[in-house]
C-alpha cells in the first residue's frame, strides 16, 4: 500500500512528526483486510442518507482529500436538514483538517458555531 502520510496535511512539521512516529512504530502504516472490510461495512450502513438526523452539526470537509472522497462526504452531509447543518468546505485542505495550516480559521469557525448553539445546553 502506498504511504499516504504526505497527503494528510500541508503542515510540514506535522508530516515530519507523523513520519517519525511511524518509524518508531507509534503510528500504524498498514491496514489489515479486516480493517478495510469494517470500513466498507460502516460506509454501506450509512447509505448516504442522514435526512432523519435531528441534532445540529458542524462539519468540516477537506476539499483536496486524497484519502476520502470529498464530494461523497458533501453529498451525504447535504441530506441533513439545512437548518441543522453548518458545512465548511476548505478546498485546499488535505485529509486532516485540524492539522492543516489553516486550522486556526477552522477552530475559530467551530468556536463561533459552538457559542451560537450553547443556549440550549446545560451548564452542569
Amino acid at each position: 500500500m502506498e504511504d499516504l502520510t504526505r497527503w494528510l496535511t500541508h503542515d510540514r512539521e506535522i508530516t515530519e512528526r507523523h513520519i517519525a512516529d511511524s518509524l518508531l512504530q507509534r503510528r500504524g502504516t498498514d491496514a489489515s483486510l479486516r480493517f478495510g472490510r469494517s470500513l466498507l461495512d460502516a460506509q454501506a450502513a450509512l447509505q448516504g442518507d442522514l435526512s432523519g438526523w435531528n441534532l445540529p452539526v458542524f462539519a468540516v470537509v477537506a476539499g483536496d482529500d486524497r484519502l476520502a472522497n470529498a464530494s461523497v462526504s458533501q453529498a451525504m452531509l447535504r441530506t441533513i436538514p439545512a437548518t441543522l447543518i453548518d458545512m465548511q468546505v476548505f478546498a485546499q485542505n488535505y485529509h486532516e483538517n485540524f492539522n492543516e495550516v489553516n486550522r486556526e480559521v477552522i477552530f475559530s469557525a467551530m468556536l463561533r458555531w459552538m457559542r451560537s448553539h450553547q443556549h440550549g445546553m446545560r451548564s452542569d
